[in-house]
């Protein structure tokens, strides 16, 4: 079974080999109202993501490296499955590297937040 980091990350990848932006611009822009505090509304992930675009002038660099912004998503994603009882941590440790995935993780990803992903579609 593929380690959750490994396959959220290929998953990730995949959506930035296909030119799919927009969805990463989505997931940015979630995060970015989370670290504020701020709901997370349609609406709001929209303008945001609008925001961000202007600010980077369209550049794929939001402000975190590749590596960083995964590490990031990975985290926040595994702990949204986790308190969703989608995971489990092993030993009560919430280490990325220590969760135990009850199906493959990529299965995981989309069915926790492939409605949100599909529900929101940003500008390329």
């Amino acid at each position: 079974m593929a380690r959750p980091v490994e396959a959220v990350k290929r998953l990730l990848e995949r959506w930035l080999e296909g030119r799919r932006r927009g969805y990463v611009l989505t997931l940015v822009a979630l995060r970015r109202l989370e670290e504020r505090g701020e709901e997370a509304t349609v609406e709001k992930v929209r303008e945001e993501g609008l925001r961000i675009l202007e600010r980077t002038e369209g550049r794929i660099d939001w402000g975190v490296t590749r590596e960083e912004y995964t590490v990031n998503m990975v985290s926040s994603i595994l702990r949204e499955l986790a308190e969703s009882g989608l995971v489990e941590t092993v030993d009560g440790v919430r280490s990325t590297a220590r969760y135990r995935m009850s199906r493959d993780a990529e299965e995981e990803f989309l069915s926790s937040f492939g409605h949100l992903l599909q529900l929101v579609r940003m500008p390329k």
